[in-house]
């Protein structure tokens, strides 16, 4: 058995709806103290007659090994489980999931711009041409602050985006099968959209209010629910949601107050309206998450995970 430090940089997490059953899928991950990639694949089981409760299933933890900086990021489609990280060298890593063998690939270094963040990542099925692709991008800042976007067509990268804009945050990024919607923090506070194809992008454009940390996108093509999280200057965490071509006001959610800046660690939904919200508390020693507006907090000072090792280099 091996202790696993707490995470030195926060969580990454994504929900997702199981072909069948009640059960949705969770990808968690985080890079530890001592800079290994660490996942969780496991489940929340949705129960009751209205579908409405949440019950979050346990699984053992998987030492991806490496060694990154900042936050993880991951991304699902058809079974396949993306997990991406910024390298020692400032290079984004990628390591797949294939659920037909059941195996991970070893790490490769994506092409394009050095980062100086974690990245973000979403991915979606679509067509290009006569094809049904799976298309995955990763959100990420430069070394100059500057935002890029990394394009993964099936298991080819494509060339990267240089998007624009400035910030001090890792971009949010979601594709719901058309477009992909990118979302910073600028450097005032404000919380910045850009949204389009490559190739083909819109300009920057400011939504209300201004945010402590950077901002979080989660959404269900299957549904259209398309939601945007921050964290408030006061502590509270606040969504906005996208309908009709619009961004609704910030609502304050039953979550903080917390410090300036801590992490959301990621925002999902399943197909059935179920949002699910992770944050990272200051201390790195607590965990809370929001099911279907329920509060849950998980307290620890370590991880367990019975087949994990020290840590190897990317």
């Amino acid at each position: 058995m091996y202790s696993v430090p707490m995470p030195a940089a926060g969580l990454a997490a994504t929900v997702y709806q199981t072909p069948s059953g009640p059960t949705d899928g969770m990808v968690v991950a985080a890079v530890g103290g001592d800079r290994a990639t660490y996942v969780y694949l496991g489940g929340i089981v949705i129960f009751g007659p209205d579908l409405t409760q949440a019950h979050m299933m346990a699984a053992p933890l998987e030492c991806l090994r490496g060694i990154a900086l900042g936050r993880p990021a991951v991304a699902v489609t058809l079974g396949w489980k993306r997990v991406l990280v910024r390298g020692a060298n400032n290079r984004v890593y990628l390591r797949a999931f294939n659920p037909q063998t059941a195996t991970w690939s070893s790490w490769s270094a994506a092409p394009g711009a050095l980062i100086s963040s974690g990245p973000a990542a979403t991915s979606g099925r679509a067509i290009v041409g006569n094809e049904l692709v799976t298309e995955t991008f990763a959100a990420v800042r430069g070394l100059n602050n500057v935002v890029y976007l990394l394009h993964l067509r099936d298991n080819r990268w494509l060339p990267t985006e240089r998007l624009g804009g400035t910030t001090f945050d890792t971009p949010a990024v979601y594709f719901d099968g058309t477009r992909v919607l990118v979302a910073v923090r600028g450097t005032n506070g404000g919380i910045y959209l850009k949204s389009g194809r490559p190739g083909r992008w819109s300009a920057w454009t400011r939504l209300s209010g201004t945010a402590s940390g950077a901002p979080v996108m989660s959404g269900d093509p299957q549904t259209s629910q398309l939601e945007l999280f921050v964290l408030g200057n006061n502590g509270w965490f606040y969504s906005s949601a996208y309908s009709a071509g619009r961004w609704s006001a910030f609502h304050r959610l039953a979550f903080g107050p917390y410090p300036a800046g801590t992490p959301i660690g990621a925002a999902g939904t399943a197909g059935r309206g179920d949002l699910t919200l992770f944050a990272e508390l200051a201390d790195r020693t607590e965990y809370a998450a929001l099911l279907e507006g329920v509060l849950y907090r998980h307290s620890s000072a370590s991880y367990l995970c019975l087949t994990c090792g020290p840590a190897g280099e990317l």
